[in-house]
């Protein structure tokens, strides 16, 4: 995500994955943790994994290790999530931006020199002379 922007003056990383329409990474692992949680307690209880996911330990071994069968999440909607955070955040140049999931205009059709100079103009991380 970080070559979005362009080489010479890096894009802010708190827009890369507008820029790049893909979620940011605390939603994403999120998602699938929810998504690993749900698909093993749709399994039938004789089966290995779903024993080992309901009589694993609650402790920890290492503060560290955060193990996704600890993690409480509760019909995890990864777009739901990013409006949300995105509604929260100050951005400079957020009010171009309405919606994060959308694709912005130009991403599947223009040229990479073409969308970097949009991305730059977008994020107020440009190369100008003032």
């Amino acid at each position: 995500m970080r070559t979005v922007g362009g080489c010479l003056k890096s894009t802010p990383i708190q827009w890369l994955p507008i820029v790049s329409s893909i979620a940011p990474p605390h939603i994403r692992r999120g998602d699938a943790t929810h998504e690993i949680c749900k698909r093993i307690e749709d399994m039938a209880d004789n089966i290995h994994l779903k024993q080992i996911h309901t009589e694993a330990p609650t402790t920890r071994r290492l503060r560290s290790r955060n193990p996704f069968y600890n993690a409480k999440v509760q019909n995890c909607n990864a777009t739901e999530e990013w409006r949300k955070e995105w509604e929260n955040k100050i951005l400079t140049g957020e009010s171009m931006i309405t919606n994060p999931m959308q694709l912005l205009p130009g991403f599947t059709t223009l040229k990479r020199k073409h969308w970097v100079i949009t991305n730059r103009l977008q994020t107020k991380h440009a190369k100008t002379a003032q």
